[in-house]
């Protein structure tokens, strides 16, 4: 076969699944031809789906649509693909290959069943883009009511920044929403997933995910550790009281490999608790006498209470780790026996050991240093002596804590001495307001000089430090020596970092960097094969969280090395994907709110006790804070949907994925985006709550909307009466560059008045317009209605501002009457009808695809062809093509479909299926079985209508042996059910009230001649 003779392909791509789109994929289908309806968003429908009433006619738009999504689903020649779009056409006309990216709903489209459970248990609440922010919804559910495919979806931008900068990748966003649903439990558990350590991470942690939070650029951060604390509080609270049991004790399995953990510190701990929950047989070796390492020994009680140390530590036991105390490696036990008695080694040891000076004076008598002092006040029967002055060197959090410990051991008066200056002091800011608070001095700026007295300190001479760090920010402390001064001390407590025991890192044999150990920035795996390092043995003294974090990646590695898997590739922290800055939430809508605050134990009563400082969020504050939360990432990843699925549909790891198909043809018909209201600032939009799009209004109208066709005022709730809208919002306006008219906008305004005159009585709507554009069949006359309507006011002047009256935020415009006079009237909402644009995602397409633009970004075609585009055999069809309305919308949809049909003639019928139906049967003498489905039409029908009463009375009459009411019969979910309920009840006669279009009447005897075969009507 020759190349001017090669076969065209009988298939048609349609990229666009509004009214368009869908009547084109209809009409081709039905002509014989395979079609793809690609689609961007999770569901078909496009603008349509989100009317209330169409005009002139004034038809529910839901009842109008819902047949076509319903044909289009079950059409066996039309295959829908949702979150997809377009990417590339290679090819000519009549053989194209379309590169189609489809983007993922991380629910399985093979296995959802719609059965809704996943939302049910979604803790998360996001704005409804589908009600146009008015409401909203769950980060997994439905499109909307008649959403087809019947399938849900997750919402996801990325993960939030909190996420993202915590060192062990915490999902704070979920646990917060679990909080805010009290499901207090399940928020640990959440955290326990990163973090075994939630309770003393709730009180220890240095919290950078706070520094980073989205709420803090409006007001304050979410307080994100004190919720973690709240939650964990709230676990331990549940099983001293009994109503929960901790868990189960659990040892390993038999012939488990063996892990060594050397360390018991919060690095050890956390891989010795992710290693025994893959199934291994992990035991820590600690030299102290108990877990925790600087958890214990480092973090005085009045911070760190060890009983809460102790609850973890015993939780992590129960999953069947063994720990083995006063076991100091190289003296009680060498670290080749560690490696030769278990399949892998982590190392977690901390930096144990304080660093000194290196000035003169330093061996006199009474200086003590930072992490030995706070060891020995670790130990109720040998605690440290304090003089009645005692000076400590250091800004960090341990010199913080040797302060406030020398105080509690009965030190008459305690200084700090620093190098940097407050603000760039490295402990925590709140640690350091407590240390004020309680009384103890901070000198900054000075450097220790050399130590005086005879033996015995005596004091402290300071020398001024000029800068800390240089310009590269490293630290490299400058010095002015010609300004000195002395401090009276009889104890001098040196707290200025510390370091690896030398002794421990040579008999491990791993090689080191820098005083610590040498890992693969990746593995953590050392020098040795099997041997594997994290914590401040290797990355020097640092956080809590930043340990647990290495614990985290050190554990993942071990679990591959031991199955023998790579290392490196798809690692947990590449599944965390950092938000764009331009998806963060939008802040300048938000409404300011108080940090929650925690209660301090009085300073009064700090003195010589080691009680605990800061107190807990009482359950209200915590439940007022989880509020504050802005949702940054929409889905938190809580996995609660994952539990609650039945079906295991859902993956949350879903990647997005590309796939080739064999085309004749295109049809382009991705619609159009609204005019950002924004842009017309002096308009108020998004700053007056009163103030809505001409969308926001239809979804308002909307008896499935977010106000069940109230109309309301949404600053306080109140019936509007008295409603303006706005004409040529983003149209016939040179100033944001559309000089075009939208076509639609002045039917739309007056069909929104005459429905809205519906809903409410009394309403007084005023029009403002350049001119009225009622071209169309029987347009005029619905103007002229509207007109002569007594209610409804039509103002030939356009207002230049929206301003918000104080106190009762009704909406005030200013305007010249017909006369020439300026008037001003009070409104209690303002409806801007905005204009049509060009939408990027289309724009972008065209571009890939090379087809032409015109001078506004719609699509570029000839007069004399006005549905070709520049490219041949890619025809355009609805508004991508010039704004319009939807009857012309549909007539040039089949237009375009009847010219890839003239273009793929002989290649009809060559790749399309055929329904095939049971075989009918009579069943005039069977005992009637009745079904009667009785239909809301949102709220259509059962605003005028009891519904559930008709359903009840339907139930008691003869023959009848079920009766149901659903919201929407006609959508395919609920035809589905139908289906199900003939063969479950055996029904062989059925009945569904519903409206009367002539449209529905097909789709149900399609949905019986599928089940039932032949039906009688009665």
């Amino acid at each position: 076969m020759t190349a001017d003779k090669k076969k065209k392909t009988g298939a048609v791509l349609v990229q666009g699944g509004g009214i368009a789109g869908m009547q084109a994929a209809l009409d081709l289908a039905n002509s014989g031809f395979k079609v793809y309806l690609v689609e961007r968003s999770a569901a078909i429908g496009g603008m349509m789906s989100h009317l209330d009433k169409t005009f002139p006619t004034g038809d529910c738009a839901t009842c109008i649509v819902s047949p076509k999504l319903v044909e289009c689903a079950r059409n066996l020649n039309i295959e829908i693909l949702t979150l997809s779009e377009l990417m590339d056409l290679q090819g000519e006309a009549g053989n194209f290959t379309a590169t189609v990216r489809r983007y993922p709903r991380y629910v399985d489209e093979d296995k959802c069943t719609a059965c809704e459970q996943c939302t049910d248990v979604c803790p998360v609440d996001i704005p409804n883009h589908f009600d146009r922010e008015l409401g909203t919804r769950k980060a997994i559910a439905k499109e909307y009511a008649q959403a087809t495919p019947n399938l849900f979806n997750i919402l996801k931008n990325g993960h939030a920044p909190c996420k993202v900068t915590c060192p062990a990748n915490i999902n704070v966003q979920g646990y917060i929403q679990l909080i805010r649903k009290k499901e207090y439990v399940k928020a640990v558990n959440l955290i326990r997933e990163r973090d075994p350590l939630s309770a003393i991470c709730g009180r220890a942690c240095n919290h950078p995910c706070e520094a980073v939070c989205t709420r803090g650029k409006l007001d304050d951060p979410v307080a994100i550790r004190l919720l973690k604390r709240f939650a964990s509080d709230k676990e331990m609270e549940l099983v001293e009281s009994g109503r929960i049991s901790l868990p189960q004790e659990k040892t390993p399995p038999a012939g488990a490999k063996r892990v060594g953990i050397i360390g018991a510190g919060p690095a050890g701990l956390t891989a010795a608790a992710d290693l025994a929950d893959r199934g291994y047989a992990v035991t820590v070796y600690e030299a102290a006498p108990a877990a925790g390492g600087m958890l214990r020994w480092g973090i005085p009680e009045y911070r760190l209470p060890k009983k809460i140390l102790d609850y973890e530590v015993d939780l992590i036991r129960r999953k069947g780790v063994a720990f083995k105390y006063n076991c100091r490696i190289g003296e009680d036990l060498s670290f080749a026996r560690i490696r030769k008695d278990n399949d892998a080694v982590f190392i977690g040891v901390g930096v144990q050991v304080s660093r000194r000076l290196g000035v003169e004076g330093e061996d006199k008598s009474n200086i003590d240093y930072g992490v030995e002092f706070l060891r020995q006040a670790g130990d109720m029967n040998n605690l440290p002596a304090v003089g009645r002055k005692v000076v400590v060197i250091g800004g960090g959090n341990v010199a913080v804590d040797v302060a406030r410990t020398a105080l509690r051991l009965g030190a008459g008066s305690v200084e700090m001495v620093s190098l940097e200056q407050r603000q760039e002091m490295p402990a925590l800011p709140e640690e350091i307001a407590e240390t004020l608070e309680e009384g103890i001095k901070i000198s900054n700026g000075w450097g220790p000089h050399r130590i005086l007295g005879n033996g015995t300190v005596t004091g402290i001479e300071l020398k001024r430090c000029v800068s800390v760090f240089d310009k590269d920010g490293r630290f490299s402390p400058a010095y002015d020596e010609s300004t000195m001064t002395t401090v009276q001390a009889d104890r001098v407590i040196i707290a200025i970092g510390q370091s690896l025991d030398k002794q421990f890192i040579s008999s491990a044999g791993v090689e080191t960097e820098r005083g610590c150990f040498k890992v693969d920035p990746t593995t953590l795996e050392t020098s040795l094969k099997g041997i594997f390092a994290g914590g401040d043995s290797v990355s020097g003294p640092a956080s809590i969280i930043q340990a647990v974090g290495a614990g985290k990646r050190a554990a993942e590695s071990i679990g591959r090395y031991l199955r023998n898997e790579d290392m490196r590739a798809f690692r947990f922290e590449d599944t965390v994907k950092p938000l764009s800055e331009e998806l963060l939430p939008d802040i300048s809508a938000a409404e300011k709110s108080p940090r929650a605050l925690t209660a301090y134990l009085p300073v009064s009563r700090r003195q010589g006790t080691f009680s605990e400082t800061e107190g807990g969020l009482s359950e209200e504050a915590a439940l007022a804070e989880s509020e504050r939360c802005l949702n940054c990432a929409l889905c938190s990843e809580c996995q609660e949907c994952v539990k609650a699925c039945e079906q295991n549909a859902i993956d949350h790891y879903m990647g997005q994925r590309e796939v080739k198909l064999e085309v004749g043809s295109v049809i382009l018909a991705p619609g159009f985006e609204e005019f950002p209201a924004e842009r017309k600032g002096e308009f108020g939009f998004g700053r007056y709550a009163n103030v809505l799009t001409s969308v926001q209004f239809e979804r308002m109208l909307s008896a499935s909307g977010p106000f069940d066709g109230h109309v309301i005022r949404r600053s306080d709730g109140k019936e509007a009466k008295r409603i303006a809208w706005i004409q040529c919002v983003g149209s016939r306006d040179a100033s944001c560059g559309n000089e075009y008219c939208s076509s639609v906008c002045c039917m739309v305004s007056t069909k929104q008045a005459l429905v809205a005159s519906d809903h409410t009585t009394g309403l007084e709507a005023s029009i403002f317009y350049m001119d009225i554009r009622a071209h169309g069949k029987d347009f005029d006359q619905y103007y002229e209605r509207a007109k002569n309507s007594g209610n409804i006011s039509y103002i030939r002047s356009m207002p230049s501002r929206v301003l918000q009256v104080p106190g009762s935020k009704d909406l005030r415009l200013q305007f010249y009457s017909g006369a020439g006079v300026m008037e001003e009237r009070d409104f209690d909402l303002v409806v801007l009808s905005v204009g049509m644009e060009a939408g990027k995602s289309a724009r972008g397409a065209a571009g890939r695809l090379g087809i032409s633009l015109g001078e506004y970004g719609f699509c570029a075609t000839d007069r004399l062809s006005p549905l070709s585009t520049s490219r041949p055999g890619v025809f355009v069809a609805g508004a991508f093509h010039e704004p319009k309305d939807i009857p012309e919308t549909v007539t040039q949809a089949s237009a375009a479909a009847s010219m890839s049909m003239e273009l793929l003639a002989e290649a009809r019928n060559s790749l399309i299926s055929k329904r095939v139906y049971p075989d009918e049967h009579d069943v005039t003498d069977e005992q009637a079985r009745i079904g009667v489905f009785v239909c809301h039409c949102g709220k259509n029908i059962a605003s005028v209508v009891d519904v559930e009463r008709v359903a009840e009375i339907a139930a008691q009459q003869p023959n009848v042996v079920f009766a149901t009411h659903t919201m929407y019969t006609c959508a395919d979910s609920n035809l589905n059910n139908i289906r199900d309920m003939i063969h479950k009840h055996r029904l062989n006669r059925i009945v569904v009230a519903s409206c009367t279009p002539r449209t529905h009447e097909p789709i149900f005897r399609d949905t019986l001649r599928e089940v039932m075969g032949a039906f009688r009507r009665a």
